[in-house]
Order: structure tokens, then C-alpha cells, then sequence
């Protein structure tokens, strides 16, 4: 089987997971890069839960569709083309609209260290604060920078976007990012929620490598996401 091929089948199979999540909805993407080109992977303009093989079509960085069916492409290819061009370590990229981490912007926040999964974020995630669908490079471009080298960054009353080194890695961020937004939007209810310091994270992040020699936790939410679907 080649690459593409078994990337074709492992992408679908995310976005049908991703679309299992109730604040997912009709809307949203996951794209993978090509390895070894300057091409990316992305469904065309359908529900997430529905994504077969069929329905993935082929970009360049340029944004141009240089392979796929007849019909509506996904509207914000730059998000992916720019974030591809500007982080050659990113494999994978995924924007959704989850409910919690884009209410904490409508209210000027963001996520912040409060829970174990802070070692992701140490610093917290940052806002994209650029208004409207990315639809143009310009755009796009933007929210590369606005995302650095960072795994995730929020786009102000719009969405999200996380990327990973594969498709479950970006999928399985999405959803720990949610979960974080939901925890400290619920904190927040009830009190202050207390951050994390930089030492208390670097003691958290010196457990969760112990953790990972004993299983990895990537691949148990990986295979809850795909529980779903099966």
C-alpha cells in the first residue's frame, strides 16, 4: 500500500472520529501533509463525520486544489497552506469551532495552566485575534505567525486550530484542548481557578515521561476517538 494511500485511510478515519465530538458539529477540517512534498490532504466541503477516502482532495502550499472530485473544496485552505509552509515539523493540521475555548475569548481569556495537561502549555494558548474566515493568505499567513511553534492557538470568537506530528496527535490535541477550556470555564464559575507555576509544570511534565514508558497516553485517546466510529 503506498503512502498516500494509507494516509488517505488514517485521515478519514480522524475526521469521522473528530465529527463523533458533539461540539463539533457540520463544520471544520483535519488535513496531512504529504511527506516529502509541498502537498497536503484535506476533505472537501463536508460533514466531518461523513469523510470517506473519496471525499479527500489534494492542495498545494499556494492553496490551489491539484487533485479531487467536482464540487465545494473547504472554504479556509489557508489556515493549512500557511501553517504548512511556515512549520515543516507539522504533519498534520485540524481547525474546529470547539464550544468552551472559544467562549473563554469573548471574554478576553484564554487557556491558561491549570490542569495537568498545562505541560502542553506552559505559558498558556495563544488568541488569534485576526476577525472572520481565514480565506486568504494574508490571513492565513497571520495565523502562522500568531501560532509560532506552539501545538495550538485560538481564533477570537471563531474556533481553534491545533497541529501534531500525525493525524492523531493533531485530533487528540483538538480534544484535550477542549477539555482544558471546559475545566477552566467551569472554574471560573466557582472561583479563581489557581495556576500552575513553571516549577509545579516541570515537576508535571517529569511524571507524565514516566507515564508514557508505561502507555502511551496519546494512543488511549487516540483509540477512545476511534471507539467511536466503531
Amino acid at each position: 500500500m503506498s503512502i498516500v494511500k494509507e494516509l488517505k485511510e488514517q485521515l478519514a478515519i480522524g475526521c469521522r472520529a473528530m465529527g463523533t465530538e458533539e461540539w463539533v458539529k457540520s463544520y471544520g477540517h483535519v488535513s496531512a501533509r504529504i511527506p516529502g512534498s509541498d502537498l497536503f490532504l484535506i476533505p472537501r466541503n463536508t460533514k466531518m463525520a461523513n469523510v470517506k477516502e473519496e471525499d479527500l482532495w489534494t492542495y498545494n502550499f499556494k492553496s490551489e486544489k491539484v487533485e479531487g472530485g467536482s464540487g465545494l473544496g473547504a472554504s479556509e485552505i489557508p489556515i493549512h497552506s500557511c501553517i504548512y509552509r511556515a512549520r515543516p515539523d507539522v504533519m498534520s493540521v485540524c481547525h474546529v469551532h470547539p464550544h468552551y475555548a472559544v467562549l473563554l475569548t469573548l471574554v478576553g481569556e484564554t487557556i491558561k495552566p491549570i490542569t495537568m495537561s498545562a505541560i502542553r502549555y506552559p505559558k498558556g494558548v495563544p488568541v488569534f485575534e485576526g476577525l472572520g474566515l481565514i480565506v486568504t493568505d494574508e490571513l492565513g499567513n497571520a495565523l502562522a505567525k500568531a501560532l509560532g511553534d506552539n501545538r495550538a492557538i485560538i481564533l477570537r470568537a471563531h474556533g481553534a486550530v491545533t497541529v501534531g506530528q500525525d493525524i492523531p496527535d493533531c485530533v487528540t490535541t483538538m480534544v484535550g484542548l477542549e477539555d482544558m477550556a471546559r475545566y477552566q470555564v467551569e472554574a471560573m464559575m466557582i472561583g479563581k481557578p489557581r495556576l500552575f507555576t513553571a516549577e509545579e509544570i516541570e515537576k508535571l511534565r517529569v511524571t507524565f515521561k514516566l507515564a508514557e514508558k508505561i502507555h502511551p497516553l496519546q494512543k488511549r485517546g487516540w483509540d477512545n476517538l476511534l471507539s467511536k466510529i466503531n
